[in-house]
């Protein structure tokens, strides 16, 4: 009879730990959100500013906007929280959209410096406030046909941002879709700049995903409206994010090892998947996200990849504003704190869309954070008065 051996536990694991190489658990951490800055918000005849839309970029003279100060306010509550220990192990910070309130240059510029004083990276999200500039007097002209639309003022003052973002994390170059592209649901068809985006960190897959209306808003009688509004679109056409983020979701997803991640995918976007499409703000009726029909063609898509959807976060919403959702079952305020729904239609549950208060009335950052050793993530945190 041989020889016979008695391998314990221990032994056995540590022989296999020289043989297969078993990767060390990744460190939780988090990144912070701010949303809704609406930069230039009250300012005398809606001009932030030096006078008119084309301003040159100039604030001086509009340093006290309560918005911008709200702003200021939120980002030095983050740099004090990273200077203190960062004990919350924050890795960047994420902006949903709405930076300023009409798009101004000077609104565009005082928002961009205000951000580049934070201690960490930060991600621009595009909102429907800062697609076409405009004041109480003046706004951005129409367009010519096949001409360069008036959201090309964000994409070259924010262009620097998505940069060195991009050099910061070490993000590869094909993390951002290009633009822009022809657009053929404007009024002129002229072209758009869709800042559509996705990247790996953390052990987590984050798109960046851009929605906003490009038409510009009812203007003639009895309504006489500037900028956009704030309907959601899809854009469901070549160069369009609709196409951009299915031709994305499922090529990343077509990927073994990212399959076995799990439920690793974060959905950063101005306008929360399950959107009303019209509401009662004040006394008038708006248009606030996807329409119907939209809004079913987004859930049979994520439906076939639910199992992989960690979590939606969009702002777009104000806490303290009195809007009244038009749909059954949601005719009541919007809740002063965060709003957590399900993308759901015919009861099909998708994945949780939270809409993160806004900065404008006051100064809000939400934390997220995130364990990637188990796709574990609490948002409940958040940074306030």
């Amino acid at each position: 009879m041989g020889r016979q051996y008695r391998i314990t536990t221990k032994r056995w694991y540590t022989w296999f730990k020289r043989k297969v190489k078993i990767p060390a658990p990744l460190e939780p951490w988090s990144f912070a959100i701010i949303t809704d800055p609406h930069v230039g918000l009250d300012a005398p005849n809606k001009d932030f500013g030096a006078a008119g839309w084309n301003d040159n970029g100039d604030y001086s003279n509009s340093m006290n906007n309560k918005a911008l100060q709200n702003l200021i306010s939120s980002v030095s509550k983050i740099n004090d929280k990273i200077t203190n220990g960062n004990p919350d192990n924050i890795k960047f910070v994420v902006v949903l959209g709405d930076f300023t309130d009409s798009a101004e240059l000077s609104e565009l510029h005082a928002a961009k410096d205000t951000l580049n004083q934070l201690k960490v990276p930060w991600l621009p999200i595009v909102g429907n406030h800062d697609v076409w500039p405009y004041t109480g007097d003046t706004e951005c002209p129409m367009p010519t046909t096949g001409g360069e639309g008036p959201d090309q003022y964000f994409n070259k003052v924010f262009s620097d941002a998505y940069q060195n973002f991009s050099i910061k994390l070490g993000l590869p170059s094909t993390w951002k879709e290009p633009t822009p592209v022809l657009n053929a649901e404007t009024d002129t068809h002229y072209k758009s700049y869709f800042q559509n985006l996705a990247f790996d960190y953390g052990g987590f897959h984050f798109i960046g995903l851009d929605f906003n209306n490009r038409k510009h808003a009812i203007a003639s009688p009895p309504f006489f409206f500037k900028g956009v509004s704030g309907t959601a679109n899809l854009y469901d056409f070549n160069g369009g994010s609709w196409s951009w983020f299915k031709q994305h979701l499922s090529s990343y997803l077509n990927i073994t090892d990212n399959r076995s991640k799990g439920k690793n995918t974060i959905i950063l976007s101005h306008h929360p998947f399950e959107c009303p499409y019209t509401g009662v703000y004040e006394v008038s009726i708006v248009s606030l996200g996807f329409s119907p029909e939209e809004k079913e063609s987004i859930t049979n898509f994520l439906n076939n990849y639910k199992d992989y959807l960690c979590i939606q976060f969009s702002g777009h919403y104000h806490p303290g504003d009195k809007i009244y959702f038009l749909e059954p079952s949601k005719r009541e305020p919007i809740i002063q704190y965060l709003m957590h729904s399900y993308l759901f239609i015919f009861h099909k549950k998708v994945m949780p869309c939270v809409t993160i208060p806004g900065n404008l009335n006051v100064p809000w950052v939400q934390i997220v954070k995130l364990d990637p050793n188990n796709n574990s993530i609490d948002y409940q945190q958040h940074l306030s008065q």
